[in-house]
């Protein structure tokens, strides 16, 4: 749609002018009113999704990027006119890359200051680029640490949640279920009474501001907190310093900072208990909805189902070739951000903290099998096996869960055979003797 306006409005204001002066002006016109109508169709279409995305949240948002842009866009100009008065071809090409480093340099400068939080995340990118992650270090023996297969037993506990996903907080409307709203930084309210920081409080290390306080579980309080130093939103778990389990925990954190695809909410810092904190970890984050709270609006279909298992798949392939698995896979540890994109939660870090007992599968076949749990969930919005993350369990025909076509019509055939395949223990259709699937 946005190509096709694109082209029409390019020839609306081309065609009727002879100024060639003006031409590429025109045409840059064009392609921003196209992106402009190409806003307000996403928007429509988002918020038959999103019954809580804030229409008035995005135009603030765009009225913001103007600002930042003007000024860039100002020098730019100046630029341009100042060495098209000279003659010759080359200086005029020379004065258009000067004109265009000027304007990225002051987009970005006036955007930080602005606390435009892309911006801040694009050069966090362009600053990994070229680093090789570190080797995960081995495990260490942490004396007192929880037994193999024992929750950590934390003395501060205060989770009166039957299910043992934790109680948050109240911030506007109370929260007792698990985190499933990211808010935007630039558009959210302050922390509850009682819950925000001193202002003249140093923060963590003198490097981060917290927030809002978003959650607590067991001995973890979740803040999210603001990067002093980088100028970007960040999401910190701070452990409590009684922790006996918090030695492990930073171990993990550690070895999952090698999940640098940017479908992970990566691990950007590690910090030891001091005398004024607790030991803390510390994420990129993104505003975004929880995949539970998506799916409290209704199923997908299943373009959209596959396309979201699918990124979900691609980003954890090449961890799990290294034997390192997620195992906690859910519509909680799934965000949807605000731009459309799919981010995995608490890689190794959301296992320890919730630990399963008695666990039935190895760790990669529990990631594929949460996997296909989410795509059946995605596609008829029942949960396979019981009623779990605010959906009915999905209908059973003896011990084998109902193909998703056969819950609901118009499921595409080929993800049916996906679903029934990873889910059933004697696939329909399916060779005796087929390997069972992988990532």
């Amino acid at each position: 749609m946005i190509s096709g306006s694109n082209a029409l409005l390019a020839l609306a204001f081309v065609l009727p002018f002879h100024h060639p002066d003006t031409v590429a002006a025109r045409l840059a016109l064009s392609y921003s009113v196209a992106y402009v109508l190409g806003v307000g169709v996403t928007h429509r279409f988002l918020k038959r999704k999103l019954p809580t995305l804030d229409g008035r949240a995005t135009l603030k948002h765009l009225w913001r990027l103007t600002l930042a842009i003007l000024p860039g866009a100002i020098v730019a100009w100046l630029i341009t006119w100042q060495f098209a008065r000279f003659p010759g071809l080359p200086l005029q090409v020379l004065g258009l890359v000067l004109a265009a480093v000027a304007a990225v340099l002051s987009f970005f400068f006036v955007a930080k200051r602005m606390q435009i939080t892309e911006a801040a995340q694009v050069l966090d990118v362009l600053r990994r680029r070229g680093v090789t992650a570190p080797e995960p270090p081995a495990e260490e023996e942490v004396p007192g640490k929880a037994a193999a297969g024992e929750p950590a037993v934390h003395e501060d506990e205060d989770d009166a949640s039957p299910d043992g996903r934790g109680v948050f907080i109240p911030m506007g409307p109370p929260r007792t279920s698990a985190l499933r709203f990211y808010p935007d930084p630039g558009l959210s309210g302050s922390a509850a009474p009682g819950d925000s920081l001193d202002p003249s409080h140093p923060g963590l290390d003198q490097r981060y501001r917290l927030d809002e306080l978003l959650a607590r579980r067991l001995g973890t309080v979740t803040w999210r907190g603001f990067d002093l130093r980088l100028s970007r939103a960040v999401l910190i778990h701070v452990l409590a310093a009684s922790d006996p389990n918090a030695p492990r925990l930073l171990t993990l954190a550690r070895q999952a900072a090698v999940a640098t695809d940017s479908r992970f909410l990566r691990v950007l810092d590690v910090a030891e208990a001091t005398e004024e904190h607790g030991s803390y970890i510390v994420y990129e984050y993104v505003a975004g909805t929880s995949l539970e709270q998506v799916l409290d609006v209704g199923s997908l279909t299943s373009f959209e189902a596959a396309w979201v298992v699918r990124e979900l798949a691609d980003a954890l392939i090449g961890l799990h070739a290294q034997g390192l698995c997620h195992q906690r896979l859910n519509p909680d540890t799934v965000i949807i951000t605000a731009t459309g994109n799919v981010k995995i939660v608490g890689f190794l870090v959301e296992a320890a903290l919730t630990p399963d007992p008695a666990p039935e599968l190895d760790p990669e076949a529990a990631d594929v099998q949460a996997l296909g749990q989410l795509l059946y969930a995605c596609l008829v919005n029942r949960w396979p096996g019981r009623d779990a993350y605010g959906l009915r369990a999905a209908p059973q025909e003896g011990s084998r869960v109902l193909t998703p076509s056969q819950v609901k019509a118009g499921v595409s055939r080929a993800v049916d055979q996906v679903c029934d395949r990873i889910l059933s223990t004697a696939p329909r259709g399916s060779c005796p003797g087929s390997p069972p699937p992988t990532t």
